[in-house]
């Protein structure tokens, strides 16, 4: 059993939930392109809290405490258009130019018998007859863990008197560049069947965009979120201290730069507040208000 005791040493990434996944799911997804995880330079916890003291004697003295709201705040070196997105709810626009798919050709090989094999970055088929179908050279092609299902079509055939056309699909057409490799050291009677390039593969353009301070990103829906801490336990465990806040209103976001070397550095944060629910919107079951949570989790 890891130890109650943790020690947090470092900063790994501040993350904004969608209201819907539990601070452990989160967590766990936490991987995925669509979370800030990259880059987290600072964050902050400032509770607002206040008193009340009834001034008498010693023996009637009493002193009352509460927490009002919790003032939370990150610095990232990095741009995450996702957490825009949540922080301001405005939507990312996703545009792309053209493609082109690899083309790539295997000439006739004029084989009378025999097998030959394909080879991509470094994996090669089983041997393949010399007269196999377009069917049975794409099966073959599909086979290719470089390669995989449904990432290349192939055309024309027989092999061995009609060219091959192998067109990758466009998510391959980057890694395509290299030509297939043809072995016919297993055919009787082959000619020159050589591989080309017929069409050099390019993958489109993308590009996104999203609001910047639109009018309408101001006072949005509170959400909740998390701050991840490297840990250790006391018997040397990894672990990972969370910091699980439940409804966190946003201010505007602001930026320090761009700078000359030191790149474009993003501020956010806001007013974490005492919530009668928790991050995915569930009543608390004793029904008090609190601000979040503090969780001890796996490495």
């Amino acid at each position: 059993m890891p130890s109650k005791v943790v020690e947090g040493f470092s900063l790994s990434h501040a993350q904004i939930l969608d209201g819907s996944s539990t601070f452990l799911a989160a967590l766990a997804a936490s991987v995925a392109e669509d979370y800030d995880i990259y880059g987290v330079n600072d964050a902050s916890l400032d509770p607002d809290s206040d008193n009340y003291e009834n001034q008498g004697d010693d023996a009637t003295l009493s002193r009352w405490g509460w927490l009002n709201f919790a003032s939370i705040g990150v610095q990232a070196g990095y741009l995450s258009f996702p957490l825009i997105s949540r922080l301001t709810g405005r939507p990312i626009t996703t545009s792309t130019t053209s493609t082109t798919s690899e083309v790539q050709t295997l000439a006739s090989s004029g084989a009378s018998a025999g097998t030959f094999t394909l080879s991509f970055r470094g994996a090669t088929t089983a041997p393949i007859a010399f007269n196999a179908t377009n069917a049975v050279v794409q099966s073959a092609l599909q086979g290719l863990s470089t390669i995989g299902a449904n990432n290349v079509t192939v055309t024309g055939g027989p092999a061995n008197t009609t060219a091959l056309v192998m067109t990758f699909a466009l998510d391959l057409a980057n890694q395509a560049l290299e030509l297939v490799g043809f072995d016919k050291t297993g055919l009787t009677g082959a000619g020159v069947g050589t591989v080309t390039r017929t069409t050099a593969g390019i993958d489109g353009n993308v590009s996104f965009a999203t609001d910047l301070w639109h009018e309408d990103s101001f006072n949005v829906a509170a959400r909740p979120m998390i701050v991840v801490m490297p840990s250790k336990d006391k018997n040397g465990v990894p672990r990972r201290l969370v910091i699980g806040l439940y409804k966190v209103s946003f201010d505007p976001m602001t930026f320090d730069g761009p700078a000359y070397k030191d790149g474009l550095k993003v501020n956010y944060g806001g007013t974490a507040l005492m919530s009668t629910t928790d991050e995915v919107g569930a009543t608390h079951a004793d029904g008090k208000k609190r601000v979040g949570r503090l969780l001890s989790v796996w490495a």
